[in-house]
């Protein structure tokens, strides 16, 4: 559901700095990062985290127009939603993209994570754990 043919390169830089203006940033690669690389196999996509302020994605067409988003504050489905706004892709095919999204694979994401990384065992500050 996330094909863009105009894609050229994607790159996201999300703040490691803790606080929910940047949690969407941190997600985004585990949730859409996968679709993203599969269905635009020709196109450059990167996603970094650092130690700046700040949060944002650049989005690179074939025709050379790049567009620089800042995504601080946003949920991980409003970063897609407008990556696919800038990609040009219709509005009718990008409703349908975002439906699929919030029912199928955001859930199933959330999923998978929970199966492949289980809660962490408390650890001891001192003593022997």
């Amino acid at each position: 559901p996330v094909k863009l043919p105009e894609l050229k390169a994607l790159a996201l830089t999300s703040s490691r700095i803790p606080g929910m203006r940047h949690q969407g940033a941190r997600v985004f690669h585990l949730e859409f990062g996968a679709p993203l690389r599969y269905q635009n196999p020709d196109a450059l996509i990167t996603f970094r985290a650092t130690k700046e302020p700040f949060s944002n994605i650049v989005v690179e067409l074939a025709s050379g127009e790049e567009h620089t988003l800042d995504v601080a504050g946003m949920q991980s489905s409003e970063i897609l939603e407008r990556v696919l706004d800038v990609s040009g892709m219709p509005e009718a095919e990008r409703a349908t993209t975002m439906h699929i999204v919030t029912t199928q694979l955001k859930p199933n994401a959330a999923q998978h994570a929970s199966a492949t990384h289980p809660p962490q065992r408390e650890r001891w500050v001192c003593g022997w754990p």
